[in-house]
């Protein structure tokens, strides 16, 4: 089973691929996140309470044994919940081109590389900042040949509810998890877009150092959205992360 967790200003519809490349193999779970997608922008909008949305799903559907994919923000949300009380629930977690800290300070250099890059302009519309968003998630260099991804991103985006993505955006910017990664046992393979303008190669390495089961899994050829850029590549590692698991799990079952 996978569970995926979108980033901001994001839906579910940012795993369209892996739905439809993995349903043979796997149950799949896409949510939208309050205020975006079809989720109406109500209650708390922070991202603890994001957190334990996850948390109170995971707990109604009775799911155990599920493979997380977080991207962006949809990661931070993960990290939170396998430090909580329900982190058994997944076997593991697939983080998509994230940094536990996005905010940079002078002990920090490795959240985002240009904090600008989301902000709002002014005298710009909703779906304007939308677009210049899909344009910067895309890999580096490639926009031109990758016009209809951004064309479909913007109008996932542009769902998006404008204040809870600001309300959701400033706490995100709050959260620091770099000193508690160490505390999540369950397996996580990292995965980088290695011509992402959101985050540096050095911050997956720094997550592969922290996490205490960790791999990593870089895609030469996407930005911030390896599971829409790559989506071939990106299924064939999911699907081999779930299988290793697996295995994994059926040896200590056997007491292997």
């Amino acid at each position: 089973m996978l569970l995926c967790v979108h980033g901001l200003t994001g839906s579910g519809e940012f795993f369209a691929p892996q739905a439809g490349g993995l349903a043979d193999r796997f149950r799949i779970i896409r949510i939208d996140l309050r205020g975006h997608g079809d989720t109406a922008a109500k209650g708390e909008l922070t991202v603890a309470r994001l957190t334990a949305d996850i948390e109170e799903l995971v707990v109604h559907c009775d799911l155990h044994d599920a493979i997380g994919i977080g991207w962006s923000l949809g990661a931070m949300l993960l990290w939170g919940m396998l430090l909580g009380p329900e982190r058994r629930r997944l076997a593991g977690a697939i983080v998509v081109d994230m940094s536990p800290r996005v905010a940079n300070g002078p002990d920090w250099t490795l959240g985002l590389i240009d904090e600008e890059l989301r902000a709002s302009r002014p005298g710009e519309s909703w779906e304007d900042r939308c677009r210049r968003i899909a344009q910067a998630i895309v890999a580096d260099g490639l926009q031109h040949e990758r016009a209809e991804l951004i064309d479909r991103m913007a109008g996932w985006l542009a769902t998006a509810d404008a204040d809870a993505v600001t309300a959701i955006g400033l706490s995100m910017m709050e959260q620091d998890f770099r000193d508690r990664l160490a505390l999540i046992e369950t397996p996580v393979l990292i995965a980088h877009g290695a011509r992402s303008q959101y985050y540096a190669p050095a911050t997956s390495i720094f997550l592969l150092d922290q996490l205490p089961s960790s791999t990593l899994t870089a895609f030469k050829q996407s930005g911030h959205t390896p599971h829409l850029e790559e989506p071939q590549r990106f299924n064939a590692v999911v699907a081999g992360f779930a299988a290793a698991i697996a295995s994994a799990q059926n040896m200590k079952n056997r007491g292997g």
